[in-house]
């Protein structure tokens, strides 16, 4: 937690020196419309990052069973730690720096800028740097991330929609389904049986949540009126 208050106090110094702004051009007290977004872009990351384990209990035969070592202890240090995680890369990568690029061009080229940065962190953060195979596809799947979650910060002029759409995912794949470094989360899988699928359940298992979560947020996010600085 002092990590992001050092963060925020950095933030704080980069939009003073730039044009004497304080936190509030990061939208982190929301409107009412922000909020009501924020929320809504929380169930839709979370829905959407579900639906892979819903399709894979039914097509692959998983079976998942809640944790039954899950206490309100464990349960509040797997928010704790995807609320530091995900805000940690927010703040670096649609915080202050990216506001000033916001100001000082055009959106679509802040939001490249942005993306880019974000896929190229997740290299090191996954530690695949040195694997090309797997350099593309972290580079392609967070840098498109990082244009949704860049695109809703240049829309709602918030960073609690980015956020939203981040920590839904993070939270449901890393600590409700157990995938995250914490270990076992919610729920966690039982029985993983060997089994031959068609490529279309493969598809719906393994890419159509992503796909549903990218492209629809993007689209989603593009309906939006964009909301006043």
């Amino acid at each position: 937690m002092l990590g992001i208050l050092v963060q925020l106090l950095i933030s704080w110094g980069i939009l003073y020196l730039y044009n004497r702004k304080n936190l509030s051009v990061l939208g982190l007290i929301p409107n009412g419309r922000q909020l009501q977004l924020t929320m809504f872009f929380l169930v839709f990351a979370f829905l959407c990052a579900s639906s892979a384990y819903v399709v894979r209990n039914y097509v692959g035969k998983e079976i998942w069973d809640w944790n039954p070592e899950l206490t309100t202890a464990l349960f509040w240090k797997g928010v704790r730690w995807n609320l530091q995680s995900v805000w940690f890369e927010e703040l670096i990568f649609r915080g202050a720096i990216f506001y000033v690029l916001l100001d000082r061009m055009k959106p679509a080229a802040a939001i490249a800028i942005s993306a880019v940065a974000f896929g190229i962190y997740h290299w090191f953060s996954y530690g695949v740097f040195g694997d090309p195979v797997k350099m593309i596809f972290v580079f392609l799947t967070t840098g498109l991330a990082g244009v949704v979650y860049a695109y809703g910060f240049a829309k709602t002029r918030t960073m609690w929609v980015p956020f939203a759409l981040h920590f839904g995912w993070n939270f449901t794949n890393n600590f409700v389904f157990s995938s995250g470094q914490i270990g076992k989360g919610v729920w966690m899988m039982k029985h993983q049986p060997v089994i031959q699928v068609s490529t279309w359940a493969y598809y719906l298992a393994v890419w159509n949540p992503l796909v549903m979560y990218l492209v629809g947020g993007f689209l989603l996010i593009r309906m939006i009126k964009k909301v006043n600085k």
